[in-house]
Parts: C-alpha cells; sequence; structure tokens
C-alpha cells in the first residue's frame, strides 16, 4: 500500500518539478525578451539621435552652399558690370588718350609717402 500511494506523489512531484522547471524556462525567457526590448529601444534612440545630428548637418551644408551660389552670382555680376565699364573706358579714349600705368605707379607711391608723413 505504502508503495501504491507513493506512485502518485512521485507523479505528482514530478509534474510539479516540470511545472517549476517550465516557468523557471518561461521567466528566462521573458528576461531575455526584455533586454532584447531595452537593447533595440537603446538602438533606436541611438539612431535617431544619428539622424537628427546627419539632417542637421545636411541643413547647414544646404544653407552654406546656398551662400555661396549667392556670393558666385554676386561676383558674376559684378564682373560684367566692371567688363562693360572697362569697355566702355576703352571705347571712349583715343589711343594717346589712353591711362599711363606709370602714372597710376606715381600716384600710389605718392600716396606711400604721404602715409608715411602722417605715421611719423
Amino acid at each position: 500500500m505504502i508503495e501504491e500511494n507513493s506512485q502518485p506523489e512521485k507523479k505528482a512531484i514530478s509534474i510539479v518539478d516540470a511545472n517549476f522547471k517550465s516557468t523557471r524556462e518561461v521567466d528566462l525567457y521573458c528576461k531575455k525578451a526584455k533586454d532584447t526590448e531595452e537593447r533595440v529601444q537603446r538602438t533606436t534612440i541611438y539612431y535617431q539621435g544619428r539622424v537628427i545630428h546627419c539632417k542637421k548637418r545636411a541643413h547647414h551644408n544646404w544653407w552654406a552652399a546656398r551662400f555661396a551660389e549667392r556670393e558666385l552670382h554676386d561676383l558674376k555680376k559684378e564682373y560684367v558690370c566692371k567688363r562693360k565699364r572697362c569697355l566702355m573706358v576703352e571705347e571712349n579714349c583715343q589711343p594717346d588718350q589712353r591711362v599711363d600705368v606709370s602714372l597710376v605707379d606715381e600716384d600710389w607711391e605718392y600716396k606711400a609717402t604721404e602715409i608715411l608723413i602722417y605715421r611719423y
């Protein structure tokens, strides 16, 4: 009789052990799932920050390119205006009336000495 009672107890104990093992496995898998979810969340936040940084840098580069294009456009306009002025001066001057570069150099030397005089 003792053996008959012990067999259902052994079955019950083995069922409890199996239940305990499966509960531990479920807890372990739940913990792994939480860890994986946290890792995914951290990774997502990291890459979102990287995306925001790259967008800011791209926006800054866009502004710099836009500014450079404007400056280039202004320089081109200035060049065209100066070229037109130069052509107008050349058309209005006779060959004997052309500006002599030596006069400009003398004027520069005069201004340089004038500046030196004012420095002392």
